[in-house]
């Protein structure tokens, strides 16, 4: 009998690392910085933005421009991810959403001894979740990395969004083309995400 217990311990110490215990992703390094313009990305890990999708990454880009060079950045338009099997994932730059206009109607019954049979009806609206969805997009909108230009002394910050479906990590984020203006050099920013 402490045989059978003690290959159960065994079993389900074993068994649990490789029931899919997701290690939250990461991102290293968190900063980058090249002839003193310095950018950040920090991974948000706020349930509500998967009202959205389950399988989005949501990522804080801030952006420091202490060079004496106005600098062009275009995070939105041209950053991507290439995960380990070589698939590119894109910035999401706009949502669609089209509300559900039909309600739901559900019926009850419930039968309990010493009791008559009870009956009810439920009508419900998703107007609640609609409207969280709603305030998520107008959220994105408002918050969404601005693509263009960052003057000398600016710092500008800004969220992307990564519909990423089936992303093998570890991943690298690309973000290209940054451009010095006076100089005329471009730079590429990479970091790598991990779980």
């Amino acid at each position: 009998m402490k045989k059978v217990g003690f290959l159960f311990v065994i079993f389900i110490l074993i068994l649990i690392p490789l029931a899919g215990c997701i290690r939250p992703l990461e991102v290293s390094p968190q900063s980058r910085v090249i002839e003193n313009v310095i950018i950040k990305v920090e991974i948000i890990k706020d349930v509500k933005w998967y009202n959205l999708a389950q399988d989005i990454m949501v990522l804080n880009l801030e952006v420091v421009n202490n060079s004496n060079s106005e600098i062009m950045i275009y995070p939105l338009s041209k950053s991507f991810i290439i995960d380990a099997t070589g698939r590119q994932y894109f910035p999401v730059r706009e949502f669609y959403y089209q509300p559900k206009i039909e309600p739901s109607l559900s019926f009850e019954f419930s039968f309990k001894t010493n009791e008559p049979p009870s009956f009810s009806i439920s009508f419900r609206s998703n107007t609640q979740s609609e409207k969280e969805i709603l305030e998520l997009l107008k959220a994105y909108e408002l918050m969404k990395f601005r693509d263009g230009k960052v003057f000398p002394g600016a710092r500008v910050s800004g969220i992307l969004i990564f519909y990423i479906p089936k992303c093998k990590f570890p991943a690298r984020l690309i973000i290209p083309e940054v451009l010095w203006e006076l100089s005329l050099q471009k730079y590429d920013f990479e970091f790598i995400l991990t779980r």
